[in-house]
C-alpha cells in the first residue's frame, strides 16, 4: 500500500480503519454512489474525500475494486 511506503504502518493501518468506519454508508444505501458505465460495466463510484471509492454490486453484495486518492486519474483503476 502507497500510504504505508510513504507514510509508515501506523498511518496505513489508521487510514485503513476511517475507510473501513465509513463504508458502512455503502453496505446500507448500494446505489448511493454514481452510476459509472464509463469505467466498466457495473461500476459505481463514491466520494469519501480525498478518495474515491468504486465498487459492483454482485447480488446485493457491494465489492470494492479500487479505493484512489482523487487526485489520481481514475481512468487508470
Amino acid at each position: 500500500m502507497y500510504a504505508a511506503e510513504r507514510d509508515g504502518v501506523d498511518t496505513a493501518e489508521r487510514l485503513i480503519e476511517w475507510l473501513t468506519r465509513r463504508m458502512g454508508f455503502l453496505s446500507r444505501h448500494p446505489m448511493g454512489g454514481v452510476d459509472r458505465q464509463d469505467l466498466g460495466a457495473g461500476i459505481r463510484s463514491w466520494v469519501l474525500c480525498p478518495f474515491r471509492v468504486y465498487y459492483q454490486l454482485d447480488n446485493g453484495v457491494v465489492r470494492i475494486v479500487h479505493v484512489r486518492h482523487g487526485a489520481r486519474d481514475e481512468r487508470a483503476i
